[in-house]
């Protein structure tokens, strides 16, 4: 392991613990459990979870939940577009990258 890669795994463990001290005494004042949904919550008002990472997250999952369904690729990048903020060839350029690092199926813009 890299000088880098320690540095890095000790920043997101305190990453961790400090997002934690500051969810848990969020979640008191706000009189909330401590759930995931409430962390997730705490995580976007505070501005720790980006929207370019959530829209990315989205596209691919929505995506795979309308292939399971049966539903053909290219109404699936329609009725994710319905969801997301970004424009269809984005979306194939999100997909695209995805399959790629992942190897699932593969996706080629039109």
């Amino acid at each position: 392991m890299t000088q880098k890669d320690k540095k890095q795994k000790h920043a997101n463990t305190k990453f961790v613990e400090l997002a934690q001290q500051r969810f848990k005494e969020w979640a008191r004042i706000k009189g909330l459990e401590c759930s995931v949904d409430n962390f997730l919550l705490f995580m976007l008002k505070h501005s720790l979870l980006r929207e370019k990472v959530i829209n990315r997250y989205l596209v691919t999952q929505l995506y795979k939940e309308y292939r399971a369904e049966g539903t053909k690729s290219e109404q699936c990048i329609y009725q994710v577009s319905d969801v997301v903020p970004y424009e269809r060839t984005i979306i194939y350029d999100i997909l695209k990258n995805y399959s790629n690092h992942f190897n699932e199926n593969k996706l080629t813009l039109k």
